[in-house]
């Protein structure tokens, strides 16, 4: 999936209401995205866009400390 940040590379976790993806953007870089379900469709948050980082390993591990939730997610 693509839209104006980028296409999604990876969901790192989440659950039925709130999630986080790795956006590989247009200048080649990552981002880490939260996104939230509403009806039915996910969306960014107002910040859409977390980081800017060279692979999705660092992104993933930077997601994983800036949302404690994730933890919680991934481990179960």
């Amino acid at each position: 999936m693509s839209d104006s940040y980028g296409k999604i590379v990876k969901v790192v976790g989440g659950n039925e209401a709130k999630r986080v993806v790795i956006v590989k953007r247009p200048d080649g870089r990552y981002a880490i995205r939260p996104e939230t379900w509403f009806e039915d469709c996910w969306l960014a948050g107002v910040a859409p866009e977390l980081g800017i980082f060279a692979d999705t390993d660092l992104a993933t591990k930077e997601a994983i400390a800036a949302y404690p939730w994730l933890r919680e997610c991934i481990s179960t």
